[in-house]
């Protein structure tokens, strides 16, 4: 048995490091929050990781390079403090993640955790198993029923889980829709396929390629629209301009406008249509604006048709629809229904973090037919956005874990 801790700014950053030191099979023993190495670097998340040595595990190495391309390091955000002196000091006290070797400083309290979380994981996978069983009627093989659970429970639309298992029996031979990893890969394949991708924002040519972000109120648009800048003026040396077109609260304007200063970019707030125009005229010769719109409530018709003059006025080249996760489906349909009247082109998830249950994100993709772009972890900026990716919505809706 050999016995790891792990410390990390977040518990992303540990897990990585667990999945990159100890491979997919470690088990996690204990996670607890830990004083940081210096006075400056504030507080830690250790955890404590396990792995049987005679299970010929290897370290996964392939999803730290995964996650290279997803998110971004430390190093990116030394070089957003670049931007600004005030930022230099705090970013660069920032300790990088440590990894202490107590493989020979075993314990009987160790054990006693692992067996703690053992005997947790096998009860969940009997929970699971008993109530596939109670619905099951014996002539649909346990695979299919524990997928369908799955997708159940993730909160997927009921007709898009019959068709989804419905696809699983036509496409897959007899014999392997009892091998449960045949299955969840097929049922993987599946959903990556009917989700579309836009991949990262791309500049153009000649003129500046202007994307609005439009929403409800308080679903994240200024932080994703500040992560986005960010990650283009940082990551890929490109010319950035903001435009807020925010006029209903002025906590969203000094939002903004305090990121645009830190950053040290240019913004323009606009309260009319003329003005748009004006803006939008004024950084033509850029790489990327954004735009910023005032979040509106599906259900007032006078403000929708605000937003759509604004929009008007401004030829987005692109217009993503901002929505959050923790909103009900049925929620998230009526806001896409309302604002499919500004014609938006993709769809920008957020808050992640903030719920178990992803099966929304498929329903609202295949609903739409939009492509998705971004998907929002949380509210550092420009850490918690990442280009959305095929196997990971997958793996989202499909539960995450074995069949």
């Amino acid at each position: 048995m050999k016995i790891k801790k792990f410390t990390s700014r977040s518990m992303k950053e540990g897990l990585l490091l667990v999945k990159a030191e100890l491979g997919p099979d470690a088990v996690i023993l204990n996670t607890r929050k830990v004083g940081g190495l210096s006075p400056f670097s504030g507080e830690k998340i250790e955890i404590t990781a396990a792995l049987d040595e005679n299970s010929f595990a290897r370290p996964n190495t392939s999803v730290l390079m995964e996650k290279e391309t997803a998110t971004y390091s430390p190093r990116n955000l030394k070089r957003a403090a670049a931007f600004q002196g005030q930022a230099r000091t705090a970013t660069a006290e920032m300790d990088p993640p440590t990894v202490s070797d107590t493989s020979s400083r075993t314990t009987p309290d160790d054990f006693a955790l692992l067996k703690q979380d053992l005997d947790r994981m096998k009860n969940a996978v009997y929970s699971i198993a008993e109530r596939v069983r109670s619905k099951n009627d014996g002539s649909t093989p346990e695979a299919i029923s524990v997928a369908r659970y799955l997708l159940e429970q993730n909160e997927v639309e009921p007709v898009l889980v019959d068709d989804l298992i419905g696809r699983l029996k036509r496409t897959m031979p007899e014999s392997d829709l009892s091998n449960r990893t045949l299955l969840r890969n097929a049922l993987l394949k599946l959903i990556q396929e009917d989700v579309v991708l836009s991949g990262h924002i791309a500049k153009q040519s000649g003129t500046a390629r202007r994307i609005a972000l439009v929403g409800p109120t308080g679903v994240g648009k200024t932080t994703s629209i500040a992560k986005l800048a960010s990650h283009f003026r940082l990551l890929k040396n490109m010319n950035i301009a903001l435009i807020a077109a925010d006029n209903y609260r002025m906590a969203a304007i000094e939002q903004i406008q305090a990121f645009a200063a830190i950053a040290g970019l240019p913004v323009e707030i606009v309260f009319s249509e003329e003005e748009m125009r004006s803006a939008v005229r004024k950084f033509d010769r850029y790489d990327l604006v954004f735009i910023d719109t005032a979040g509106r409530s599906q259900r007032n018709s006078e403000h929708m048709q605000d937003l759509k003059r604004v929009l008007t006025a401004a030829e987005p080249d692109e217009t993503h629809l901002v929505v959050s996760l923790t909103t009900k489906s049925s929620d998230m349909k009526e806001i896409a229904r309302s604002y499919g009247e500004t014609g938006f082109t993709h769809l920008l998830y957020t808050k992640l973090d903030e719920t178990l249950s992803y099966g929304s994100l498929y329903n609202l993709a295949m609903a739409t037919k939009r492509p998705l772009s971004y998907l929002s972890t949380g509210q550092n900026v420009p850490d918690d956005l990442r280009v959305a990716s095929a196997r990971e919505i997958a793996n989202l809706i499909a539960g995450g874990g074995e069949i």
